[in-house]
């Protein structure tokens, strides 16, 4: 996926209540469906940003994803190197699309008693109440989910924590590749 941005037109100036809804689609939703951008920018000006290369759409198993792009990290932030991989970013918003359908709720920091994120050495897992207690969930849509041989690697790496501390590991995946 590239976008086409036409470097004969002149850069797009992004208002302060925009900047506030792009910061976190990159720094914590990682990707909108094209309902949530429309909802948080208006059609109107979600097409203008898709057009200029300041969003780019990603067609995935779960629909249309819309990621800040290049141009739309140098607007924000004034730099556009060092970017999380568009996967990983895919990723993310798959993993709070999945919390959402389920009802439940990333955990924030200081509210629990746990810090069950402490317990993941690859930082891309994120603590989770779930109706039957705390979870370490991570997910992924690409290559179409998570292999058998990638959750016993979760599982070896965090069993004996997860009984001691008593909390779930969950992997959300989309695929039938490593039923538990």
């Amino acid at each position: 996926m590239k976008p086409i941005a036409n470097p004969l037109l002149s850069p797009v100036i992004l208002t302060g209540p925009e900047q506030q809804h792009l910061d976190p689609l990159y720094v914590d939703a990682g990707a909108w469906n094209p309902q949530e951008a429309h909802a948080a920018l208006g059609v109107d000006r979600t097409t203008e940003l898709i057009q200029r290369g300041y969003l780019g759409r990603c067609d995935t198993d779960m629909g249309p994803m819309l990621l800040l792009m290049a141009p739309g990290r140098l607007a924000i932030y004034s730099l556009s190197g060092n970017a999380q991989s568009l996967q990983r970013q895919i990723d993310r918003a798959y993993s709070r699309l999945s919390l959402k359908e389920l009802g439940w709720r990333q955990t924030m920091p200081g509210e629990t008693a746990k810090n069950l994120t402490q317990y993941d050495a690859t930082n891309r897992m994120i603590e989770v109440e779930t109706k039957q207690g705390l979870a370490l969930v991570t997910g992924t849509v690409h290559n179409g989910g998570v292999s058998r041989q990638q959750v016993t690697n979760i599982a070896r790496r965090l069993r004996s924590s997860a009984v001691y501390r008593g909390f779930d590991v969950i992997v959300l995946t989309p695929s039938q590749k490593a039923p538990l």
